[in-house]
């Protein structure tokens, strides 16, 4: 596959952990001037892959070429010399350190026995200027500017140790679409300068917009590698799963019963700040009801009024009839309404934990008897749950950091159905999960609603709205401006996209 228009090509790549093979000879080239989507399911590996290309693990054979010169790579340092950086999902820029020290942390000119700052600010500007940056003060505060801007830093940062391929994975995950559209803008301006980049993501329409080719691993080989031009979704979604997905909505076992008390009500709610401004809705027993809306809506507020994470300035919330007053997270979990979060790293999961430790980390008393934790029913449990979630795992003591994003999100959704709550609510749970994962997630959903629980779903993804809710809200500007009824209006993808933008 020598080509010298490639800045890196990978050729053969093995790797197995524990005679368990995870990649079994990957071959893929990126060429100069060009972006790379790299799709594929959680575990497919890509990042195993992409920590080989950049020194973090070594693999058991193969060969990687930059420039059309084989290299060794065996530590970051290698993978930095050689002329490949990477820019993580989870940024890591100091928040309370100006955007000139982070650019410069670690590696800053000294004149002398102090550091130059002045030498600082002018590359910090030349680098802005040289890649079309106008907008960024060098001296300002990083925490205090927007998830796009510190984006931008981040490549910056990346970009001036001079590298010829940069990797960026999941790089959109916490942008809004104009920070998007800047970020790609940005990329063009990377590619014209003749930069070799490769996109991971799970987003195949941004794949279609910004990349010239995809590669789609599965299972560890290349399932497809292919000009973008010649591709559509349901192409790469069945590459990715080997199979194709149903698109339609999931039937559901049980009927909403509208003729029933709704579990929760809820009555001119409004936090102090009027991100929540006099909401008004219901949910039914066994009903699915999302919530639609851009960014800033009110949406994720709404959620935490509900469960206790911000206090209602006014405003009633009844659960099965009976108003619950000073909600607080652990009052919330005992009156039967349970919250899985947006991002489940910082506060769904503990990584360093078991699956079985997870799951049952807030109702361990449930196991307890004679001051005793009984281990071995905790541990049927956790496999009744492994099983029920079609978790991937090899085993209930097997740490959540070692699963993948889609199963460690099953896991949340474990501890969740556990408890049997009345009301699930749920913020952008498919989130950074491939397809299969999302379309398992919309599944366990609709379970928990035919088991007669109500779900209030927040997603940014409005296809999975369509696919699983039967009703959807639209709130903009911390009110409900609409309401769309499975069955009765159009709740596709593209009707939604227009509600929210009204």
């Amino acid at each position: 596959m020598l080509n010298n228009d490639y800045a890196l090509e990978l050729t053969d790549i093995y790797k197995s952990f524990y005679n368990n093979p995870v990649l079994k000879g990957i071959s893929f080239g990126v060429e100069k001037g060009t972006i790379l989507g790299l799709l594929g399911g959680n575990g497919a590996g890509k990042s195993t892959l992409m920590k080989i290309v950049i020194g973090v693990y070594r693999m058991d054979s193969g060969k990687i070429r930059i420039n059309g010169k084989e290299v060794l790579i065996q530590s970051a340092r290698d993978a930095k010399e050689k002329g490949i950086a990477m820019v993580y999902q989870e940024l890591s820029l100091i928040p309370t350190m100006t955007v000139v020290q982070n650019l410069f942390l670690g590696d800053e000119p000294h004149k002398g026995l102090t550091i130059d700052e002045k030498e600082c600010t002018r590359s910090a500007i030349k680098a802005f200027e040289s890649f079309g940056i106008e907008d960024i003060d060098p001296n300002a505060v990083v925490g205090e500017l927007p998830i796009g801007k510190q984006q931008q830093i981040e490549i910056i940062k990346a970009l001036l140790k001079n590298p010829c391929v940069l990797i960026l994975d999941e790089p959109t995950a916490s942008l809004t679409q104009r920070e998007i559209e800047l970020l790609f803008n940005f990329l063009k301006k990377l590619k014209a300068q003749g930069i070799a980049i490769v996109l991971i993501s799970h987003h195949m329409q941004e794949i279609i917009q910004i990349c010239d080719r995809a590669v789609v691993l599965r299972n560890g080989i290349v399932a497809l590698n292919d000009y973008v031009a010649k591709l559509s979704i349901p192409t790469m979604v069945e590459a990715m799963v080997g199979r194709k997905l149903q698109e339609k909505g999931i039937a559901r076992e049980h009927p909403v019963s509208y003729a029933s008390e709704p579990l929760l009500r809820v009555e001119k709610l409004r936090s102090g700040d009027r991100k929540v401004d006099g909401v008004d809705l219901s949910i039914y027993p066994g009903e699915v009801v999302g919530l639609a809306g851009l960014m800033g809506s009110g949406r994720t507020e709404l959620l935490k009024c509900i469960y206790g994470l911000m206090k209602p300035e006014s405003g009633k919330i009844r659960l099965n009839g009976k108003s619950i007053t000073g909600l607080q997270p652990w009052k919330s979990i005992h009156n039967g309404i349970f919250m899985i979060p947006e991002d489940r790293r910082k506060t769904g999961i503990v990584s360093i934990h078991s699956i079985k430790m997870n799951f049952f980390i807030s109702t361990w008393k449930q196991f307890v008897r004679l001051s005793c934790i009984n281990d071995k029913k905790a541990e049927a449990e956790a496999r009744s749950l492994i099983d029920r979630l079609d978790i991937k795992t090899t085993g209930v003591s097997q740490k959540l950091e070692n699963l993948s994003g889609g199963n460690q999100q099953k896991v949340v959704f474990g501890k969740s159905i556990f408890l049997h709550p009345d009301i699930l609510l749920l913020d952008d749970p498919t989130v950074g999960v491939d397809v299969e994962a999302k379309d398992s997630i919309c599944r366990i959903i609709a379970s928990v609603a035919d088991s007669g629980s109500g779900v209030l779903l927040v997603s940014s993804e409005f296809d999975q709205l369509s696919k699983v809710c039967d009703r959807v809200l639209i709130i903009k500007r911390g009110q409900i401006i609409g309401e769309l009824k499975n069955g009765a209006d159009d709740l596709s993808e593209a009707a939604l996209s227009v509600a929210v933008q009204a």
